[in-house]
């Protein structure tokens, strides 16, 4: 039986990150994983998508390149080579997790575990092997049973099936199998408009095929500030992507000439589209069943999550969990800033809980999007008078030379004391402006505070300045 002070399930961007960070600080450590280091997020998730819409992205610009001077005479997606770019990527990202955990002095046993008993000083775990796992172990670890003072479960989700909609892998699929695709639908119907949604609809448009996206929710990218939406529907549409809010998915049925997909839109009425392929987009559930959770008295929530506190503890003291398996926002920054607090809190480090208000989300399609903080409708809700700035960028020198003008950056601060309390950017380089944003909710920075910030001129940020001096009615530029 080996024994360690921690072990921990799953080695995604939760998991992998606990186990350098726990190792780190003095202890020994055996991260079990079933499938692949990385997990979703490098595998199949955050990563290789990038890599996907970059190739679209690269694709479009060369189409679109005569409006700077530039003559391309042919621009065409190589599936098959387009699929090899993203598993490279994917693989380098996973060989560097790889060289992570073995300088960090980690041991990684592939295979499934299963949790046999838990006590105050104590917890033992069970792995067997799978195939696929027995050729991935380096060493001896067959049916391991390992003895560990505390163990963190970060086991991610994996798709949500629809009765209706059971992937089958050719005419209706999930997203990995979308993602391993080397030969295009010319026609997809898309079901669910979140981030996984959204970026493999604009992926699959931009290399040519014609698409549909279903959303039942009242708006497009339902986590997204109201108006924000409404300026992302705006653009879809414009860049020729048929995107319907409160349109209620109702049956598939199989046609030699594709897939026949009946829906009903907002007023009501019954459509039938017919495509090639369905991707099936609506949601993640978590993977806590076969872990034995119930054997050792541990009791799932209604939607199959694992209850925690806010030190991310189950209600058995030295079993904690992280991720996606607990709920909240499904998103990978999160589990590894989960991944942080559960090591410093079982290393008896006294760590701040998370403020789950104001993590940042974010949209890599184009244009692409990122929030943080509160939105409008919820800052509403609690009572906030809010003080609000737009820049938009039609009116950055920078976006008008990089030809990337759709969009706008929305800042509400509190008019009572004027902190910053939520922000929203749509278009730009979003993802890579919302951190500032986020730091300066993190530190109660008021609008006066940000507007003394000197950002570099030209620069996309710029609207970020303007953004705040528009809330005080005084922007330069607009």
């Amino acid at each position: 039986m080996e024994k360690v002070d921690l072990a921990i399930i799953g080695a995604g961007p939760g998991g992998y990150v606990a186990a350098i960070r726990a190792a780190q600080n003095g202890k020994s450590v055996v991260l079990i994983e079933k499938a692949e280091l990385g997990g979703v997020c490098l595998n199949w998730g955050c990563i290789p998508t990038k890599a996907l819409l970059h190739s679209a992205e690269t694709l479009r610009n060369a189409r679109q390149a005569s409006h700077c001077g530039i003559e391309v005479s042919s621009a065409q997606a190589n599936p098959q080579a387009v699929y090899d770019y993203s598993r490279e990527v994917a693989d380098t990202n996973r060989k560097g997790v790889e060289f992570l955990l073995k300088k960090n002095k980690i041991t990684v046993i592939f295979g499934c575990a299963k949790l046999l008993s838990a006590q105050k000083d104590k917890v033992v775990l069970a792995v067997k092997n799978t195939d696929e796992s027995r050729e991935k172990n380096t060493q001896n670890h067959e049916n391991t049973l390992i003895t560990a003072q505390n163990v963190i479960i970060a086991t991610g989700a994996s798709p949500r099936v629809l009765d209706a909609a059971v992937a089958d892998g050719q005419k209706i699929l999930n997203y990995k199998q979308a993602m391993a695709l080397t030969a295009y639908p010319k026609r997809l119907l898309t079901i669910g408009s979140g981030a996984i949604g959204l970026e493999l609809s604009w992926f699959f448009h931009h290399v040519g095929a014609e698409v549909t996206i279903l959303e039942a929710a009242p708006q497009i990218f339902p986590s997204a500030d109201g108006d924000i939406s409404r300026q992302l529907a705006l653009s879809l549409k414009k860049q020729g992507i048929a995107a319907h809010s409160k349109a209620l998915f109702q049956k598939i049925e199989a046609r030699d000439e594709g897939v026949e997909v009946h829906w009903q839109n907002a007023k009501g009425e019954g459509q039938i589209t017919v495509v090639d392929a369905v991707l099936s987009a609506v949601g993640m559930i978590p993977h806590t069943a076969e872990l034995g959770l119930e054997d050792v008295g541990m009791v799932l929530d209604g939607g199959g999550f694992i209850p925690v506190n806010d030190f991310m503890q189950t209600p058995i003291p030295n079993i904690y969990a992280i991720g996606d398996c607990t709920g909240k926002q499904m998103l990978a920054h999160k589990a590894s800033a989960e991944a942080e607090l559960a090591v410093a809190h079982l290393c008896g480090q006294n760590p701040t809980p998370l403020n789950y208000q104001n993590i940042p989300a974010a949209l890599y399609s184009q244009p692409q999007l990122a929030t943080t903080g509160l939105s409008e409708a919820q800052a509403k809700e609690l009572g906030i008078k809010l003080q609000i700035g737009r820049f938009p960028f039609m009116a950055s020198g920078k976006a008008r030379a990089q030809n990337a003008t759709e969009g706008v950056v929305k800042l509400l601060f509190n008019k009572e004391n004027q902190e910053l309390v939520g922000a929203s950017i749509l278009g730009g380089e979003a993802p890579e402006m919302i951190g500032y944003l986020t730091l300066a909710i993190d530190r109660k920075l008021s609008v006066k505070e940000m507007v003394k910030t000197i950002l570099p001129h030209p620069t996309l940020a710029e609207a970020i300045n303007e953004a705040a001096w528009g809330s005080l009615r005084l922007a330069i530029h607009a």
